[in-house]
Parts: C-alpha cells; sequence; structure tokens
C-alpha cells in the first residue's frame, strides 16, 4: 500500500495509472456457458452482474487517469474513480496492489518502482 502523503504527491502531479480490471467479453461468454441450459437465467444475471469468481478468470491490467477524488468526513481521500473509458472505483488499500502508478524512473524519489508498487515509463 502507498502512504497517504506519497498518494497526494502522486494525484497533484497528475501521473496515470495502471489498474486491475476484467475482459468483460470473455467474462461474459464463460457466464453464458454456465447458464447455457437455462436462457432465462442468463437475461437475469446480465442485470445482476457478472459474479466476481468469474471476474478473476478474465483479469487484464489497463491503463487510464484519475477521474476523481472522494473525500470522507475526516477530510480524507479514500475512494478514487480511475479509468481511460469507463471508470472504476478503487480505494486507498487498493493502490500498490490493484493500482499502480506509472512513474519515470528519475521522477521516482520514493523508490516506487524498486518496491513494486509502481510501474517504470518507458517512453
Amino acid at each position: 500500500m502507498i502512504p497517504h502523503n506519497i498518494l497526494k504527491e502522486l494525484i497533484i502531479g497528475g501521473v496515470k495509472f495502471h489498474y486491475e480490471s476484467y475482459d468483460h467479453k470473455k467474462a461474459l461468454e464463460e457466464l453464458q456457458q454456465l447458464y447455457k441450459s437455462q436462457q432465462s437465467t442468463i437475461q437475469y444475471m446480465s442485470y445482476m452482474g457478472i459474479p466476481d469468481a468469474i471476474k478473476q478468470n478474465h483479469i487484464v491490467w489497463r491503463t487510464g487517469r484519475l477521474w476523481g477524488v472522494f473525500f470522507n468526513k475526516k477530510n480524507e481521500m479514500w475512494r478514487f474513480k480511475i479509468g481511460c473509458r469507463y471508470a472504476k472505483n478503487f480505494y486507498t488499500e487498493d493502490f500498490g496492489v490493484r493500482v499502480k502508478p506509472i512513474l519515470f524512473k528519475s521522477d521516482d524519489k520514493y523508490d516506487l518502482i524498486g518496491q513494486g508498487l509502481a510501474i517504470e515509463d518507458k517512453m
């Protein structure tokens, strides 16, 4: 997990993020194969969403930007919207695990790349 003060500095700096998502088409195909015999359940399941167990089978890493930051009553950052085309919600404890900032090696003054909490930008 990335500490709050470093996370705040990264957000102010405007870095892009590499985040965990899932391939919706492949997950939906797997769900349809599971419920192939029950056509009525497929329509119902599409409204309910795809179960997390199926999403875990089709994980992909995407690159996106920060869309918004949400604060709690103590005025601390706790929820973030990150994405490219569609935004996903992430929480403070997800940074360094499910969300990793993309940094140049020269800008990494806290050695986040060396610790595995960030990804090196190779432009």
